[in-house]
C-alpha cells in the first residue's frame, strides 16, 4: 500500500529510511499536496532555492500557478504544464477513482532545457471528500530523448513496411506477366514495367515504395544485367532486394546473378508456392536489415549512433592494443541562432554537410559517429595528426560553392581533440575529455581547435568546488556588489557605473569572476547571481536617493541565460517598481554575444525593458563576432568597445578601425564608452578619437559599495 509521508509502496521488509534514499536517487522533488485542506509540504528537493520557493507558497493554487516558474519549465511547454496542474483537474481525476497521472516537460537544468517527468500519484488517505497526491518530479532526459528516437525510427520503419510492401514487377512477356501478377496480387501491391529502362523510370518516380524488385533477365531495350548496373549508380534505391526469373536454368547463370547483387533466383515455369514463400522472405530479410541499419545509424547524418559508435569504438581499441588513438569531437558555433535564423531544413542541411565532410577525411581506422544531438565524434590512429588536420581542413573558407548553392551559409565549427587516449576509461568519456577541451575555445575568435591535457582537469576540480558552494554563497550572502567608476574622456568628471559581483569564500578568500561566472552561465546558476546583483544595485540606488547622496548611472548585466524565460525580465522591471527606481538611474548591459545566441528572445527582452525606460548598452563590442546587423535591429543606446580591443597593440590599422567603428557610432547617435583603460596614454588616444567616456583602472578598479560612495563624493560628478 501506498506510506502517508512517501507515496510509495510500503512493506515490513523494508526500512522506510531504504525508500526514502531510494526515492531521493530517482527524484529531484517531491512534494505531498492536500488538496482539501489547500496545503502542501516539501518532502524533498534537490535544489535549496526551489525548496524554499516552494515552501514559501501558501496556497495549492498559487503552487500550481507559479510552479512552472520556480522549476523553471521551457517555454513552449508553459501552457501544457499549467493545464495539467489544474488543481480542478486533478480534483475531478481524483474522484473519478484515478491514481496516477504524468506530464513529460522540458525544464532549465545544468544550463539547457532537458525533459523531466512528473507524476502525480494518488495518496492512500484520499477519498471523494478528502483529495491528496503527492507530486515526483524526475529527470529523465536521456532516456526521453532516447525512447522518443527509436519509437519515431521504428515508426518510419513500421509505416515503410506497410507502405512499401509494393513489388515492383519487370517483365517484357505477357503471359509471364499476367500469370506472376495473379500469384502476388492478392498479398502484395504490384506494379509492373515491360523493360529495364521502364522500371527505372518507375523506380525514380516510386522507389520509395517499392520493397522488392522481380525481374526478368532477357528483355529489349535493357536487359536485367543492364538494369542491375545501372540500378547501382542510384544510391537511394540501389538497395531494393531482387529476385531473378529465368527460364535459362543454368549454375552459371545462378552464380552470376548472385555476384552482381541478386537476392534470390526463382526458375520458370512458377510455383506460386515457391514465389510467395521467396518474396515474404526477401521482404522480411530486408526489412529486419532495415530495422537495424535504423538503429545502428543517426537519422539526420547517416553517421553512427552514439551507442553503436561506442560499441564499435570500444571493439577497435580492443583488437588494437599497439596502435594509439585520439578522440575528436566537434559542434557547430551558434547553431541555435542559425537555425532560428535559416530554418530547421538549413539547419539539417548544415548537420549533413559536416557529416560528408567528415567521411571525406576520414582515413583507414576510423569510426564516426553522433554522441550527442547535433555533437559529431571521431576516433583515429594518433597517426592521423588529427589536431593539424581540423585546424586547416574544417574553416569556414572550406565551405565548397555547391553547398553554397543548397543556402548552407558560412559557419564556424569548433573541435576538441584527446590525443592519445586513456584505454582504461570508457569511450564516452574520452569524448567528454575532447568536449572539454573544445569548450576552451567556444565563442573565440580564429580558433577552432583544442587540445586536451592535464590542467583541464585541475579545471575541472575548480569548477566542481564554484558549483559545492555555489548555493550557500548564495544564501550566506558570500557575494558582493562592487563598481566600476565610469569617467567622461573630456571631462575627467564621474558619469556612472558598473556593478560586478565579486565572492569572497569563508575558506578560499577572494575568488576571480573569470573563474566562477563561465560555470554559473554553462549551469545557469548565473541568473541567481544576475538576481542577486540587481536587488542589490536597485536597493543601493533606492538608498541614494534617501539620503540625498549622488546617483550616477548604473550598469548592470544581463547574460544570455536571463533573455531565455520572460519572467527573467520582468525580474528588472519589477525591481524597478519595488524600489521606485527611476529607470535613468540604470543602464542594461547586453552583450552580442548573447544576441547571437538566443536572437528572437533577447530582441523581444530589450525591446520590452526599452519600452520602459532603461537606457541598453552594447557591451563587449569587438570580442570576436561584432557585426553591424544588430544595429539595425536592437535599441541600443550605448556602444561599450571590449577592453582586448582597446589594450591590442597600438597600430595605424588598429586605431583606424577604433576610429571608424566611434564614427559609425556616432552616425547612429550613440554614445561610446571603453573598458579597459589602464594608460593615460590610451585615454588620450580614444579622447582624441571621439570617443565619450571610459572605464579602466586608469581610473579605478572595482571596488565595494563603501569605498564607491566614498569615491563618488570626493569626486566631480555628472550626477542625475
Amino acid at each position: 500500500m501506498l506510506d502517508r509521508v512517501t507515496g510509495v509502496v510500503s512493506s515490513d521488509s523494508i526500512e522506510r529510511k531504504d525508500i526514502l534514499n531510494l526515492i531521493k536517487t530517482v527524484y529531484n522533488t517531491v512534494v505531498y499536496v492536500d488538496l482539501t485542506a489547500d496545503s502542501h509540504k516539501v518532502l524533498y528537493a534537490t535544489s535549496d532555492e526551489v525548496e524554499r520557493s516552494l515552501i514559501k507558497l501558501e496556497s495549492n493554487s498559487a503552487w500550481f500557478e507559479v510552479c512552472a516558474d520556480i522549476i523553471m519549465v521551457y517555454r513552449e511547454d508553459f501552457d501544457e504544464f499549467r493545464k495539467f496542474c489544474d488543481v480542478d483537474r486533478i480534483s475531478s481525476w481524483l474522484r473519478k477513482g484515478e491514481k496516477y497521472m504524468c506530464l513529460q516537460f522540458r525544464r532549465l537544468s545544468g544550463g539547457q532545457f532537458r525533459w523531466s517527468l512528473m507524476e502525480i500519484v494518488a495518496a492512500e488517505n484520499s477519498s471523494y471528500d478528502e483529495l491528496a497526491v503527492y507530486i515526483y518530479i524526475r529527470d529523465v532526459d536521456e532516456d526521453y530523448r532516447r525512447h522518443i528516437e527509436e519509437k519515431n525510427l521504428f515508426k518510419m520503419v513500421e509505416s515503410n513496411e506497410l507502405i512499401k510492401n509494393t513489388i515492383l514487377l519487370v517483365e517484357d512477356d505477357d503471359i509471364s506477366r499476367t500469370l506472376l501478377y495473379g500469384i502476388l496480387a492478392p498479398s502484395y501491391k504490384v506494379i509492373t514495367a515491360g523493360n529495364g529502362r521502364e522500371a527505372l523510370s518507375v523506380l525514380e518516380r516510386d522507389g520509395d515504395a517499392v520493397s522488392l524488385i522481380i525481374l526478368d533477365l532477357y528483355m529489349p531495350e535493357m536487359n536485367g544485367y543492364e538494369f542491375i548496373s545501372a540500378l547501382k549508380e542510384h544510391p537511394t534505391i540501389k538497395m531494393i532486394p531482387i529476385i531473378v526469373t529465368t527460364s535459362h536454368d543454368t549454375a552459371d547463370e545462378e552464380i552470376k546473378c548472385f555476384r552482381e547483387g541478386v537476392f534470390d533466383f526463382i526458375s520458370k515455369p512458377y510455383s506460386s508456392d515457391v514465389i510467395i514463400s521467396r518474396v515474404n522472405n526477401a521482404i522480411k530479410v530486408n526489412y529486419n536489415r532495415n530495422m537495424l541499419s535504423v538503429l545502428r545509424m543517426d537519422n539526420v547524418t547517416g553517421l553512427y549512433s552514439r551507442e553503436y559508435f561506442t560499441q564499435m569504438a570500444e571493439q577497435m581499441l580492443y583488437r588494437n592494443p599497439d596502435i594509439e588513438y585520439d578522440v575528436i569531437c566537434s559542434e557547430i558555433e551558434n547553431f541555435r541562432a542559425i537555425k532560428e535564423q535559416y530554418g530547421i531544413k538549413i539547419g539539417k542541411a548544415i548537420l549533413q554537410y559536416v557529416a560528408n565532410q567528415y567521411r571525406k577525411y576520414q582515413c583507414d581506422g576510423s569510426i564516426i559517429g553522433m554522441v550527442r544531438p547535433e555533437m559529431f565524434a571521431m576516433i583515429v590512429p594518433h597517426g592521423y595528426n588529427a589536431y593539424e588536420q581540423m585546424k586547416y581542413s574544417f574553416k569556414p573558407e572550406n565551405i565548397d560553392d555547391k553547398a553554397m548553392e543548397f543556402g548552407i551559409p558560412k559557419f564556424v565549427q569548433k573541435f576538441g581533440v584527446y590525443e592519445k587516449v586513456d584505454r582504461s576509461k570508457p569511450v564516452l568519456t574520452m569524448c567528454d575529455r575532447a568536449q572539454i577541451a573544445m569548450g576552451t575555445i567556444k565563442g573565440h575568435y580564429g580558433d577552432n581547435v583544442a587540445k586536451y591535457d592535464s590542467s583541464m582537469r585541475d579545471t575541472l576540480v575548480k569548477n566542481q568546488k564554484i558549483l559545492t558552494n555555489m548555493e550557500e554563497a548564495i544564501r550566506s550572502k558570500q557575494f558582493q556588489v562592487w563598481f566600476q567608476p565610469k569617467h567622461d574622456l573630456c571631462s575627467g568628471k564621474v558619469v556612472g557605473a558598473e556593478a560586478l559581483v565579486r565572492w569572497i569564500h569563508p575558506q578560499y578568500g577572494y575568488m576571480s569572476p573569470g573563474e566562477f561566472i563561465p560555470v554559473f552561465e554553462a549551469n545557469g546558476f548565473v541568473t541567481k547571481v544576475d538576481h542577486f546583483v540587481w536587488e542589490q544595485t536597485f536597493e543601493a540606488i533606492s538608498r541614494w536617493r534617501k539620503n540625498n547622496m549622488p546617483v550616477v548611472p548604473i550598469s548592470i548585466n544581463m547574460s544570455r541565460m536571463d533573455f531565455i524565460r520572460r519572467e527573467d525580465t520582468h525580474k528588472i522591471i519589477t525591481l524597478a517598481k519595488q524600489y521606485n527606481i527611476d529607470p535613468k538611474d540604470v543602464h542594461l548591459e547586453v552583450t552580442e554575444t548573447a544576441y547571437m545566441d538566443n536572437p528572437g528572445s533577447v530582441l523581444d527582452g530589450v525591446n520590452e525593458l526599452k519600452d520602459y525606460g532603461f537606457a541598453i548598452e552594447m557591451d563587449d563590442f569587438g570580442s570576436g563576432y561584432s557585426s553591424l546587423s544588430v544595429f539595425g535591429e536592437m535599441p541600443v543606446d550605448v556602444l561599450k568597445l571590449d577592453m582586448l580591443f582597446i589594450q591590442q597593440k597600438q597600430s595605424d590599422k588598429g586605431d583606424k578601425t577604433i576610429k571608424y567603428i566611434i564614427d559609425l557610432a556616432k552616425a547612429l547617435d550613440l554614445k561610446v564608452i571603453a573598458e579597459g583603460v589602464e594608460t593615460v596614454e590610451q585615454a588620450s588616444r580614444l579622447q582624441n578619437m571621439g570617443c565619450d567616456y571610459a572605464q579602466g583602472f586608469f581610473y579605478s578598479r572595482p571596488i565595494p559599495m563603501d569605498e564607491f560612495e566614498e569615491y563618488v563624493l570626493n569626486a566631480e560628478c555628472c550626477c542625475v
